[in-house]
């Protein structure tokens, strides 16, 4: 007989603090492993995971702890997510990329240029709806709900924001994550496709999911 799945605990969450960038950039990459490997890391994954944590602690971009919060269950970190206004998604990026771009010579630069261009014609959310950027637990907390205490939480923080519509991205070939949030009220509202040199460092593309959050 295989062993019972525990039930969840007490779900909080709090403001995330810099003092969190190892846990918590451990984390971020694993909401994005390979964009951040190809595009932050040029192909190195543990430089990418190193200059996510260098960064955690910086405020004003879209990586910062600034928009991170903690999820707790029973006091103990298992996850994070990261929001944040639609209208500030241009603005927090350029500041993330400028900070990336930083930690390169002049040939790393031109790399993370070109590599990151294409981004820029993608519209993760519009200037009237809140973007969960990032949403990723411990794989000790997955499968047990947890995702689904959390979403609530985003919700009424997009609320308490002043907005009514909620947006997030997923990876095309990700069906059980297309599924959860469609279970809970979202839609696809665009798809994005990379371009075929990219496929294979990327996968095929994002799906663009909103949901309108009753008033």
């Amino acid at each position: 007989m295989s062993p019972k799945t525990p039930k969840p605990g007490k779900i909080e969450c709090r403001p995330a603090q810099p003092e969190d960038a190892s846990l918590s950039s451990r984390l971020i990459f694993n909401t994005f492993p390979k964009m951040a490997t190809y595009v932050i890391g040029l192909g190195d994954d543990r430089r990418a995971r190193r200059l996510l944590k260098e960064i955690f602690g910086i405020q004003g971009h879209r990586l910062s702890y600034e928009f991170t919060e903690m999820i707790c269950e029973d006091g103990n970190i298992v996850g994070l997510f990261i929001t944040y206004p639609g209208h500030e998604v241009t603005r927090l990026g350029w500041q993330m990329a400028r900070l990336i771009l930083k930690q390169y010579r002049f040939a790393g630069k031109i790399k993370v240029i070109q590599r990151s261009l294409s981004l820029i014609f993608i519209q993760e959310a519009a200037s009237d709806e809140y973007l969960l950027s990032n949403l990723v637990l411990k794989k000790s907390a997955r499968n047990r709900g947890l995702r689904a205490q959390v979403l609530p939480y985003i919700e009424e923080k997009a609320r308490g924001a002043g907005f009514h519509k909620l947006s997030l991205m997923v990876d095309i070939n990700n069906r059980d994550a297309k599924s959860f949030y469609e279970r809970h009220g979202f839609t696809v509202k665009a798809m994005h496709l990379e371009s075929n040199p990219r496929v294979r460092h990327l996968g095929p593309g994002y799906l663009q999911m909103v949901k309108t959050l009753q008033k």
